[in-house]
């Protein structure tokens, strides 16, 4: 039994541009950031946007305001390439991030890039994997 609540969510544009017309049915995978004074909560069509927030919040200085503008401001996969090629002014293209913050990216992801697929989380495909995806029904 599916319960419907409202809640703000946060995605990356990425993500906004493929959800379809107001009112159809969204599926997105969930990060749950817990602070001691908020909860938020980040939806993501496909794992490796999912995969790249989970990293690139994992770096000092970097928190999930600015990941998704990082997510927001190129595609996943071009962000892939970029860090894999040490791209530093492709990064720093992106509103919010600094030369500084593009050096710490490369240095911290160049080793530990997620694997070069983009695959959407369906219901169908959910049941059948296990993946972890959570249904919103309607868009505001």
């Amino acid at each position: 039994m599916w319960a419907e609540w409202a809640t703000t969510w946060a995605v990356p544009l990425s993500t906004f541009y493929g959800l379809g017309e107001p009112g159809a049915e969204v599926v997105l995978r969930v990060h749950t950031h817990v602070r001691e004074d908020a909860l938020a909560l980040y939806g993501f069509a496909t794992a490796l946007e999912l995969d790249l927030f989970d990293r690139l919040i994992s770096i000092s200085g970097i928190g999930p305001k600015l990941a998704l503008a990082v997510l927001s401001g190129i595609e996943p996969p071009d962000l892939v390439g970029a860090i894999e090629r040490g791209d530093l002014a492709r990064l720093t293209a992106i509103p919010g991030v600094g030369k500084k913050t593009s050096e710490r990216i490369v240095l911290e992801l160049r080793d530990r890039l997620p694997a070069r697929t983009r695959r959407p989380c369906l219901p169908a495909a959910s049941r059948r994997t296990g993946l972890s995806c959570v249904t919103i029904c309607s868009r505001r």
